[in-house]
């Protein structure tokens, strides 16, 4: 079952329920080699990934094929 959605210009996302498949797009206005290390460099990550008002920590960020990533993410309480 394919389910479409479209949230608004910036952002839409597609599932797949029967192949587990889930993709979201979103369009950032800033240049291309920024977002790639706002995703990918976890001294970036730690600054804007999680809820409003939750701190993210990094402890593992190998992100090739077959490597794992570990973000801990602490709450307010």
């Amino acid at each position: 079952m394919d389910i479409q959605r479209k949230g608004s210009p910036c952002l839409n996302w597609y599932a797949n329920l029967s192949l587990s498949l889930l993709v979201i797009t979103r369009v950032f206005n800033a240049p291309r080699e920024l977002v790639f290390k706002a995703w990918t460099e976890a001294k970036h990550v730690e600054q804007w990934f999680g809820p409003k008002g939750f701190t993210t920590r990094v402890t593992e960020n190998d992100l090739r094929l077959g490597g794992q990533w570990y973000y801990i993410m602490i709450g307010p309480d």
